[in-house]
């Protein structure tokens, strides 16, 4: 029969291997359950059931007591580790199990084949206390005196059979005490964890039926938008009508208007007509009709002149004094202005009647062609050159022609400014320009622009005179304010070019 020692040992494996099976590896350290000599009580670390000691590797040898004190596979997976500095393989893990499970093998079998091997020869790990175990169980191998030999062993050793027996009843017992104590611990945790979750529910259902309040508000407001909504649409088609039918007035207004401006220019070309007769279709009566003329379409002398004080700062940041000339001056509106301001200026004009009311004024001013005049000035010999409302009345090579002279007699960084009807306002583009039968054709601000660009003047400034802000229909709507943009542009434009 077997020794009692073997027995033992496979009942020993046979309860460790029931409660723990694995071993990890942390950080170079090997990890198992603490044995009942070390660990009576057992630990509860809140993850998991410790039962043996963690195994610690060593790079000065082990004794044999440092593996015998692992059981099972954990002594197992420890020796590998101990003597062949590596974990076992499946293969000679399930071998060594087997022997030990059938009681052909004990743990120093298990030491002595591992340190014996090519490969615990070649690792060279030191167990002490391992010569004298395995020469008695060689000893014991050896046929009949062998079985003789154990069997006097196994007597001899019999009080310390019964003590580790005892000792087994004590670990099984504390064992069982531990396990009890941990699945109470296990019990506890999870009724906490369970009470804690419940609260949670609790807590998120009083949350659930608060977000529900508050979606039960946002629907309602959701409501109140939709009939605001409602009353704002409801606004904007009655507004819609009222931009309907004020359209639909001020299409009758113009038509109005258009068939006054008719009657006008029917007037006037009458009057045209009645004074060249009387005239003798002299000049002289042309000019003095188109002064009269002037007088009432133009508006206003003091009128006029106020108007013309938008340009003053130009003057002012060109620090132009002197050396300005006017060309096409009228009736002196803007030479007076100058003169007001302490600036010295010449206005030339063709207009007989003109010249002598400026005169009357104390302006100077000549009577000449006006591309005849600036032909007769010297290269750049002018501060300043200004022309109101007379582009608008030229060919287009003529035009061409003053702008070239313009900017001949200019010094270099002098401004030269030109005012002229704004195209862009509706009623001025299609009605009220052509009141002065004078007039050739309107130039849009592009035209003039580019125009002043290819005659060589630098930093082009278009200036919107004379707004009628306080004409302009009320609203936001793009309707009014597309009807603003066309009906209420201001009726003149000044554009202003830099010698460079």
């Amino acid at each position: 029969m077997s020794p009692p020692e073997i027995n033992v040992d496979q009942l020993m494996h046979q309860i460790r291997q029931a409660v723990a099976r694995r071993a990890n590896e942390k950080g170079g350290k090997f990890e198992s359950a603490p044995t009942a000599a070390d660990d009576a009580a057992g630990q509860i670390d809140g993850s998991r059931l410790a039962l043996q000691p963690d195994f610690q590797p060593s790079t000065n040898g082990y004794h044999v007591e440092d593996l015998l004190r692992y059981h099972g596979e954990t002594f197992v997976r420890n020796a590998y580790r101990a003597i062949l500095k590596r974990d076992p393989d499946p293969a000679g893990l399930e071998n060594q199990l087997a022997s030990l499970a059938g009681g052909r093998f004990n743990k120093i079998d298990v030491l002595a084949s591992l340190r014996s091997s090519a490969e615990g020869e070649s690792a060279g790990v030191k167990i002490s206390g391992l010569t004298w175990p395995v020469t008695i169980r060689r000893l014991q191998r050896i046929p009949v005196i062998g079985y003789l030999f154990e069997l006097a062993v196994a007597i001899l050793r019999l009080p310390v059979l019964l003590r580790h027996q005892r000792q087994l009843e004590f670990y099984a017992l504390s064992r069982q005490e531990q396990i009890v104590s941990y699945v109470d611990s296990v019990k506890r945790e999870v009724s906490a964890r369970a009470s804690a979750i419940e609260n949670n529910l609790s807590v998120q259902g009083q949350t659930l039926e608060s977000l529900q309040v508050e979606v039960n508000a946002l629907r309602a407001a959701l409501c109140n938008l939709e009939l605001r909504t409602t009353e704002v649409d409801d606004r904007a088609r009655t507004r819609f009508d009222d931009q309907a039918t004020l359209l639909q007035t001020l299409t009758i207004e113009k038509s109005r208007l258009v068939a006054s401006l008719g009657l006008q220019e029917k007037r006037l070309a009458e009057l045209f007509e009645r004074a060249q007769i009387q005239s003798g279709l002299n000049e002289e009566g042309l000019a003095e009709l188109y002064a009269d003329f002037e007088d009432q379409f133009r508006g206003p002398y003091e009128e006029i002149k106020d108007r013309l004080r938008v340009y003053l700062p130009i003057f002012e940041r060109a620090r132009v004094t002197t050396d300005i000339l006017d060309v096409g001056c009228g009736r002196g509106e803007w030479l007076e202005l100058l003169r007001e301001t302490g600036m010295q200026a010449r206005g030339v004009d063709h207009n007989r009647i003109f010249i002598e009311r400026c005169r009357q004024r104390g302006l100077d001013v000549v009577q000449a062609d006006a591309i005849a005049y600036l032909r007769e000035l010297a290269d750049a010999s002018l501060n300043a050159a200004t022309s109101f409302h007379l582009v608008e009345h030229l060919p287009f090579k003529t035009l061409l022609t003053l702008l070239d002279e313009a900017v001949r007699v200019l010094k270099p960084g002098a401004p030269l400014i030109l005012e002229t009807p704004n195209p862009a306002n509706f009623i001025v583009g299609s009605h009220t320009f052509y009141a002065d039968p004078t007039h050739r054709n309107p130039i849009p601000s592009m035209t003039l622009r580019f125009l002043l660009e290819a005659r060589g003047l630098k930093n082009i400034e278009v200036m919107n005179v004379r707004p009628q802000e306080e004409a302009k229909i009320a609203g936001d709507d793009e309707l009014t304010k597309r009807f603003n943009e066309y009906f209420f542009a201001s009726p003149d434009y000044g554009i202003v070019g830099w010698k460079n």
